[in-house]
């Protein structure tokens, strides 16, 4: 592994510990290590659910059969939980390509329609999870951290935006032979393919969305009742919306250290402690890398393939 690899998770690791070091390590330990197991096993049985709706997007975009689609998925999303901004995601396009025949820019292009799709949702969900949180009595601080988390999302979009339906990433390349020309057809590959997708299929992936934000609610309810802790079932709702928004920080793995930073407050702003959001948010972690390592066997099929 380099350096340029191995820097972001010495960040992640480094906030992280930070964060632990100014709580109770011992009471974030305890909580993880005595969390009732059934209602843990609910959790990663909801999750498992919505890989299966998120394997039927891929589907709706792809075309392709269901049984290779969802270790494709789990596969990208155990990568993307690796990577910084989560773009290992983007192993589906390589994998989709073996699978397929499809090129790796034209899937890359479809991908990254679907996360504009994601993104857009994730800013009303977000926007109507600032209002509910700004309920509570929160500080100023609080406030400014929730409104933030709330726009990212927006300035992703913008930037797909630009990046799928505007000439401006050719005009930045130009026309100059080499390797410029080989990111230039990329590029052309990617707009084409994303373009092509239709209205009716993109409105198909945004209720497939909503009803993904539904469950990982309630996954991370049940996650909440595995610990022990009283919060309601519209706190964890609205908390998924903010908490997913900051793993796409591109500093870190999946934005490992910021994401339990920002768990701790929002449990602070409901009335619990800043441990018991750390604790919730490392066992959030725990589970979905738990269903989703599952994927690997994905790498196995892409090989068989070759």
């Amino acid at each position: 592994m380099k350096l340029r690899e191995v820097i972001p998770f010495l960040i992640g690791f480094l906030v992280l510990a930070v964060l632990l070091y100014t709580l109770d390590v011992g009471k974030v330990a305890s909580l993880i290590l005595n969390a009732n197991l059934l209602y843990f096993a609910a959790a990663l049985v909801t999750y498992l659910v919505c890989e299966v709706l998120a394997a039927v997007t891929l589907r709706l975009l792809f075309k392709g059969r269901l049984a290779f689609l969802l270790p494709c998925h789990m596969c990208g999303m155990l990568y993307s939980s690796l990577t910084p901004g989560r773009v290992g995601y983007y192993y589906v396009a390589y994998s989709l390509s073996k699978k397929l025949g499809r090129s790796v820019s034209s899937n890359a292009g479809v991908l990254t329609l679907m996360q504009a799709i994601n993104f857009f949702l994730k800013v009303i969900f977000s926007l109507t999870a600032v209002v509910y949180f700004s309920l509570y009595f929160i500080s100023v601080e609080a406030k400014y951290y929730l409104l933030l988390v709330s726009i990212a999302p927006v300035l992703f979009v913008l930037a797909i935006g630009i990046f799928l339906y505007t000439d401006i990433p050719l005009k930045i390349i130009g026309s100059r032979p080499g390797l410029f020309a080989k990111a230039r057809t990329f590029i052309m590959s990617m707009q084409d393919a994303s373009r092509s997708v239709g209205v009716k299929v993109i409105l198909k992936v945004m209720v497939l969305s909503c009803l993904s934000w539904l469950l990982l609610g309630f996954m991370m309810w049940m996650l909440t009742k595995s610990l022990g802790l009283d919060v309601a079932y519209l706190s964890c709702l609205m908390m998924h919306p903010l908490l997913s928004a900051v793993m796409f920080i591109p500093f870190v793995p999946a934005g490992l250290g910021l994401t339990e930073t920002g768990s701790a407050l929002i449990f602070k702003i409901i009335g619990l402690s800043t441990a018991d959001g750390v604790a919730f948010m490392l066992l959030y972690r725990a589970a979905t890398i738990i269903v989703d390592a599952f994927g690997l066997v994905d790498m196995w099929l892409v090989g068989k393939s070759k």
